[in-house]
Parts: C-alpha cells; structure tokens; sequence
C-alpha cells in the first residue's frame, strides 16, 4: 500500500468533506470489489508456495521422510502433513497433476 496526499488525488471540495472527519489523520480507503485482487496474485506469492507445495508433495511420493521434508524446506513437521493432506485432496479434484 502505498501513502497519497490527499491534496494531489482529491478535488479541493471532497478533500474539505473529508477534512471534516478525519483532520490530518491517516485513513485507509479500500480498493472496489471489482479491482480487488486475492492475497499473494499480485506478488506471486500464492504461485510461488503452490508450487513449493507441489514439490513437497511430489518428494514425499518418491520417498522422502516428513522429518527430511521438515529440514529441507524449513517447515514444522506439522505443516508438511497439512501441505501433503491439502495437495492430495487437490490431485483427487483433479486440479493437480504429476
């Protein structure tokens, strides 16, 4: 998120609207429902873990131990079975493949 004067952005007349609830204090406006875009597209995050998860899974497949995985990838124990439950329910959905 990035800081935008309210000078710069709004017309003198909403600024003066706003001015008359929020003086001089930070205010955060959300995006439109329609421009909103889900957590980690914008980033690549979201791609880059499902594909960490889809290497995990694939690993555990040919063998690899939870506990080697855990190392590996720097991740609990935990949530290497949580990943591999998650990415077995998805290969029987269909959505991923091998």
């Amino acid at each position: 998120m990035q800081y935008k004067n309210g000078v710069v952005v709004l017309p003198p007349k909403l600024l003066k609207q706003v001015q008359e609830y929020v003086n001089g204090e930070v205010i955060y406006i959300p995006c439109k429902k329609s421009v909103k875009v889900k957590w980690g597209e914008h980033s690549g995050a979201k791609a880059m873990l499902s594909e960490r998860n889809r290497k995990i899974y694939e690993e555990s497949r040919t063998g690899q131990s939870i506990a080697t995985l855990s190392e590996q990838f720097y991740l609990s124990e935990d949530r290497i079975r949580r990943i591999l439950a998650d990415q077995k329910k998805l290969e029987k959905q269909g959505q991923i493949y091998l």
